[in-house]
């Protein structure tokens, strides 16, 4: 029987061995050049605590077997034990994250933490609902630490829940003394609830928040789907004029579904070769100190050696022409590979692809994890560009807002009235036609609800078409109120934006009255100082001070007219400036010094 059961035993450790060496080459070649399979081990872990099966669905739902490089893990139920084959140079890492989910007490700590063994998976890839087992030190803390990632980082929440914990501590130390002082219990047990409450609260309002984000966040994009529209006939011509180009090798159907199969081999440099022309670096300090010097942001794109996403990311977003227009024209780019352990941790990665858009003052500006959607992705750029650019400006020196006069402003030198008056005209004919939309979406939702309403009263469909129908009439009514309150806060912004304009416009003609009385006091007193030179009361050196000041106050008030005349081409309708309303300038020869030709 002992012979017949060692038997099973080492029959049952083959075949999980042989299954191991049997996974597709898609592990070991992702990262190899040339397809060569990288040297690999076989590690037999024994679990005390915690299930194989579980362990392994844990650890496929965070690493997803090729995001960690090729390691494979295999459960063997009947002995509770995984089966790891991985790189040489991996084994130690990979062992201890075994160990950590294998600690002592885990049956325990899991029973106080989740009901019947059930795991909240939060955002880690996988079913939420699976039942994972008796996982060790997961939970409550598990969620905290997944599900609502911004929540945990809120400083109110984190301040509250070290105090829990503190007086958690503090009280399980007390219980433990002899003699226990009850009245110190008390007040311990009384500030743990206190500081639990006020975390509770904390990561409500946090989620709250999150909440509210996610809600505009969908706003925008049902928005961006719904301008889209206005523009289908170009995104239609733009696609077939790609799929017709025959620089473009497009792939058959079978190769659009990713698969373990048919690994991605490239290399990360060589994956990217499809768009050098935008010019990516592969050091992030590196783009960042080249950053500064152009002043553009920065798009660090995170990719891994054999990811079927990463694959579809460069040839499907990153090859785009509208893309590639966009990050050559605003953007320092970096390609970075995540082969290196040290730099996944260094910049909490995930998932990939991701994108991390650093400020060219180095701020991070946006992070996208994941395969994005191309118009997101477009309209995440173009925030991105726009926001750095407003923190650059924001960010100027003393001396150059010094320099920003009222002159200087039309000049380019800040802000500029007249492109605000356009943008304001714009976005209030856009804001047109998406009321135009809203109010067509309305007459046929509501069209649409008036036959379903028929068809319920004779009872030919079920309550549920009847109740979606109705519900998609109120959301549409609902994109038309709003479709009304955007065209309202856009004709309010262009009415500022004419009202920014005449102020300026107004300001203008100040400065050019003031400049006109400046150069007439100049004149006034280069006449006079042309007769003491004429008398020899005066230097030479005082007398070209005097015509320097002449030059100056002459371009001043040419300088104040020009600007003028800008702002007042901008007015709709405006005719050309009138020379004869404009204040009148004396005119004079300016005068040489005595015995050389006048200037």
């Amino acid at each position: 029987m002992r012979t017949s059961s060692r038997f099973l035993v080492l029959a049952t450790f083959f075949a999980i061995a042989g299954a191991v060496f049997q996974v597709p080459s898609a592990f070991g070649q992702a990262g190899a050049p040339g397809g060569a399979e990288e040297k690999k081990e076989v590690t037999i872990f024994n679990l005390k605590h915690a299930s194989s099966a579980s362990v392994v669905k844990l650890w496929s739902n965070l690493y997803q077997g090729e995001e960690f490089r090729g390691a494979k893990l295999i459960s063997d139920e009947r002995t509770n034990s995984v089966f790891v084959r991985a790189p040489r140079d991996q084994i130690d890492e990979i062992t201890a994250i075994l160990e950590a989910f294998d600690r002592p007490g885990a049956a325990s700590q899991q029973a106080g933490n989740v009901p019947a063994g059930n795991v909240p998976a939060g955002n880690v890839p996988g079913d939420p609902n699976a039942v994972l087992g008796p996982l060790p030190g997961k939970g409550r803390d598990w969620q905290r630490q997944y599900a609502w990632p911004a929540a945990n980082q809120s400083p109110e929440f984190q301040q509250y829940e070290q105090q829990a914990r503190a007086a958690a501590q503090a009280y399980r130390e007390q219980l433990a003394a002899t003699p226990k002082d009850e009245k110190r219990l008390g007040e311990l047990k009384a500030e743990l609830q206190g500081a639990v409450h006020s975390a509770f609260h904390a990561r409500q309002t946090a989620q709250r928040s999150q909440v509210a984000a996610m809600r505009k966040r969908l706003e925008e994009i049902e928005s961006n789907i719904s301008s889209r529209i206005q523009r289908a006939d170009e995104i239609i011509q733009r696609r077939i004029e790609e799929l017709l180009d025959p620089q473009r090798a497009w792939e058959s159907p079978d190769d659009t579904q990713p698969s373990i199969s048919k690994p991605h081999t490239d290399g990360p440099i060589a994956g990217t070769q499809r768009f050098n022309p935008i010019g990516w670096m592969t050091d992030i300090p590196t783009a960042l100190t080249h950053a500064k010097k152009s002043r553009q942001p920065v798009l660090a794109y995170f990719q891994m050696s054999g990811s079927a996403p990463c694959r579809r990311m460069e040839d499907e977003l990153l090859a785009s022409p509208v893309i590639q227009r966009i990050l050559s024209e605003s953007f320092v780019t970096v390609v970075v590979d995540l082969n290196d352990a040290a730099t996944a941790r260094e910049y909490r990665v995930r998932a990939v692809p991701l994108c991390i858009v650093f400020s060219a003052a180095g701020p991070v500006l946006s992070r996208t994890e994941g395969l994005p959607v191309a118009a997101e992705f477009e309209l995440m750029l173009k925030s991105a560009a726009a926001k750095s650019a407003l923190d650059l400006t924001r960010e100027g020196t003393a001396a150059e807002q010094a320099a920003l006069t009222p002159t200087t402003i039309g000049f380019g030198l800040g802000f500029d009235p007249r492109k605000d008056l356009l943008i304001a005209e714009n976005t209030v004919l856009t804001a047109k036609a998406a009321l135009v939309e809203a109010q067509v979406e309305v007459e046929a939702v509501e069209a649409d609800l008036a036959r379903a309403e028929t068809l319920y009263k004779a009872g030919n469909v079920p309550d549920k078409f009847i109740g979606d129908a109705r519900v998609e009439a109120k959301r549409k009514v609902a994109m038309l109120y709003r479709a009304r309150a955007e065209l309202t806060g856009k004709e309010r912004l262009l009415d500022l934006a004419k009202e920014q304009l005449a102020s300026q416009i107004k300001l203008a003609e100040f400065e050019l009255e003031h400049a006109k009385a400046q150069l007439e006091l100049v004149l006034k007193e280069e006449a006079r100082t042309k007769r003491l030179i004429e008398s020899k009361s005066v230097s030479q050196a005082e007398y070209d001070k005097v015509l320097a000041e002449t030059r100056a106050a002459r371009a001043n008030y040419d300088r104040a007219q020009a600007r003028l005349d800008i702002l007042h081409k901008a007015l709709p309708g405006a005719k050309p400036a009138d020379e004869s309303a404009s204040p009148r300038v004396p005119t004079t020869t300016t005068p040489g010094t005595p015995g050389k030709a006048q200037e």
